[in-house]
């Protein structure tokens, strides 16, 4: 406890300012395109989230009036922040601000060598606390609480947030750990997917190549269809721009698993990667075949071929992980005041 208490001293000590840089469309776009690859390239804790593929792609569909904001801590260790702003023409509306990707984005976070430092984390909230204050619309969704600009805005009480579980799933799943409840259970399924092998009614892949990326986002389009009536999972979700996103992106960062019984799709999971972790970004099954899906599949084909870590927000329609899989890491959403 002494230890909690000395580190959030240190989060609301005030440092030392650094000046923050704010670039707003093309020069913004200009900055994503020759800078952002090598903050990214060089900070390992960035997720894909935050690759330049993934927000040149975004930017590329941002409607009228949104355009992408970068707000570029300077000094020695720099740092920046991908969010975009909305100003609309509408008598009355206020101008927004929130992660560039958004609904989609997640794992929000600046990156690069001074992305963990509190005096970039302070610089970065002072200028949304101001945005915030002016009458600017701030939303952060998905912030991990363990970063210091998660810290800073968790703790100021004019600031609404709510707080979800992101799961985290290590691969290959690790039954023996799990209670005799869960283990029993798996042994049913293991069966029933030892004979489905068996008899070669199943069969699982993953993309590798553009063109096997373009067939199973269409076939995942489909069944996310058909498993939630057209309707979105996410508020002002666009699956389908989500999907062209994932095309752009290609498969240096970008796979489709799918399940496919008697040669009939039933599952897939679209999914972002890098390195040795995966983050499943669109899941979809057959409505009549729930079993099929990825979470109740852990043991036929994906470790095998899937990175050793697989991460899914737990406000999502995610397929959910084995019970007693999931190692959970608390997240936000945050709304100025």
């Amino acid at each position: 406890m002494k230890l909690l208490d000395a580190r959030r001293a240190r989060h609301n000590a005030h440092p030392h300012r650094i000046p923050l840089r704010v670039l707003e469309g093309q020069h913004a776009q200009d900055y994503l395109t020759e800078r952002w690859p090598t903050l990214y390239a060089h900070d390992l804790d960035a997720t894909p989230y935050q690759s330049p593929r993934w927000l040149r792609a975004w930017a590329a569909l941002l409607p009228a009036k949104t355009v992408p904001l970068i707000l570029v801590a300077e000094g020695p260790a720099p740092a920046a922040l991908a969010l975009t702003i909305s100003r609309t023409s509408e008598k009355g509306a206020p101008i927004r601000i929130q992660p560039l990707g958004s609904p989609h984005a997640e794992q929000v976070r600046p990156i690069g060598p001074g992305a963990r430092h509190p005096a970039v984390a302070h610089a970065l909230a002072r200028y949304l606390g101001a945005a915030a204050s002016s009458g600017t619309h701030v939303i952060l969704p998905d912030l991990p609480t363990h970063t210091p600009l998660g810290h800073i805005l968790q703790a100021q009480p004019a600031w609404q947030h709510s707080t979800a579980d992101y799961a985290t799933v290590n691969l290959p799943v690790r039954y023996a750990d799990m209670s005799p409840a869960t283990r029993r259970e798996h042994a049913r399924r293991e069966r029933t997917w030892a004979q489905l092998n068996a008899d070669g009614r199943v069969h699982y892949s993953r993309t590798r190549t553009q063109k096997e990326l373009v067939a199973a986002t269409a076939m995942a389009e489909q069944l996310h269809q058909r498993r939630w009536d057209g309707r979105p999972i996410l508020h002002g979700a666009d699956p389908s721009a989500l999907l062209d996103v994932i095309r752009r992106i290609g498969p240096q960062e970008a796979l489709v698993a799918s399940l496919r019984l008697d040669g009939t799709p039933v599952a897939a999971a679209v999914c972002l990667y890098r390195g040795d972790a995966c983050y499943s970004v669109l899941p979809a099954m057959e409505p009549e075949q729930p079993e099929m899906a990825f979470g109740h599949d852990s043991r036929v084909g994906s470790p095998r071929t899937l990175p050793t870590t697989v991460t899914a927000d737990s406000t999502s329609a995610a397929p959910c992980p084995p019970p007693g899989s999931a190692a959970p890491s608390p997240h936000m959403h945050v709304n100025g005041p």
